[in-house]
């Protein structure tokens, strides 16, 4: 279970012998010990296990490096589906966050009421109309690397036929948020044929709706709700929250320990959402996709709150913290 038992004892130390468990993985959830101190056994790590740790090292070893030769279509080409009338700030904040993670090429197919107001928010994205021909869509399915799907959709009207699309059509990797995780829920058929692989990146709420689970159920057992998803629907799992759960199509698993409240706004997952995307376009796999961003979401807002009160933080001083992260291992990125 990956919550504890609801009647242990709170500890101010605990020993977790040989390895880390499930449990205490997700310590900041149930709450039940301030400092953990993990303590080795002799015994060689299990080369099947399917706890994934993510550091600093890790995350700034599978990152893409940049070469002197590169050039925009060859640092990651994106289309973004995002937005809709009322929602523009959604698909500013999937393609700010998505430039951030240094991708190339990044198109954006948009409701015609918020080109304006993107245009001008994000004069380094192309874009292309949501009422475009449907050949015309599918030919800008050809040029991309990885497809993001949903963040601020909820009034586009064309979303479930562009979902039917693109998850029948696209060869490579789709995330899908937000609007789009609810119009799946209501089709979820579209799941069993896809050509690509897929990303899921649903809060508690979404993810219930999903997997027809009560939030309640999800809680007291997230490991098993959602290995049992990812598993039986061949996707890749971000099931957010404070310790964001990733799960692989193979039941590998990630607990996420970066991150503060600060994230707990709205808009935060767009975020998130573009720069998983983003690591999806430059060649990272789905599941270092996912783990990456993740890591990188939570981190941003770790070096956010530095500089910033919780109160005050928001997409400019995520991305900054993104920022100033990337600076401090700059000279590993570049090659």
């Amino acid at each position: 279970h990956s919550l504890g038992d609801p009647d242990a004892l709170h500890s101010e130390l605990t020993l977790a012998l040989g390895a880390l468990k499930p449990v205490h993985l997700f310590s900041r959830e149930h709450q039940k010990l301030d400092r953990l101190i993990p303590i080795s056994l002799g015994f060689p790590e299990p080369e099947t296990s399917r706890w994934i740790q993510m550091d600093a090292l890790q995350v700034t070893r599978l990152l893409p490096r940049l070469f002197d030769n590169d050039y925009k279509n060859s640092t990651g080409r994106l289309t973004v589906i995002a937005g809709s009338a009322w929602m523009a700030g959604a698909a500013q904040f999937n393609l700010e966050a998505a430039q951030a993670m240094g991708c190339g090429m990044i198109r954006a197919v948009v409701d015609p009421q918020i080109y304006p107001i993107l245009q001008a928010a994000c004069p380094h994205v192309v874009f292309h109309s949501a009422t475009q021909s449907e050949a015309d869509f599918l030919a800008l399915l050809r040029q991309s690397e990885a497809v993001a799907l949903g963040s601020g959709c909820d009034h586009l009207e064309k979303l479930d036929a562009l979902l039917e699309i693109v998850l029948k059509n696209s060869s490579v990797p789709v995330i899908l948020d937000a609007a789009a995780l609810r119009s799946l829920a209501q089709h979820p058929q579209w799941l069993s044929q896809p050509h690509s692989e897929i990303i899921l990146t649903p809060h508690v709420g979404e993810f219930s709706a999903l997997c027809g689970r009560s939030i309640e159920e999800i809680q007291a057992d997230r490991i098993r709700c959602a290995e049992e998803y990812a598993v039986s629907h061949s996707v890749t799992l971000v099931l957010k929250g404070a310790d964001t759960l990733i799960v692989s199509p193979q039941g590998l698993r990630c607990v996420n320990k970066t991150g503060n409240p600060s994230l707990a706004k709205a808009g935060s997952g767009d975020l998130l959402t573009g720069m998983i995307a983003a690591l999806a376009a430059r060649g990272l796999t789905p599941m270092d996709a996912a783990c990456c961003g993740v890591w990188l979401h939570g981190k941003a807002a770790d070096k956010a709150i530095e500089k910033n009160a919780l109160y005050t933080i928001h997409h400019r001083e995520i991305l900054a913290g993104l920022d100033a992260f990337l600076m401090d291992h700059q000279k590993e990125l570049w090659r």
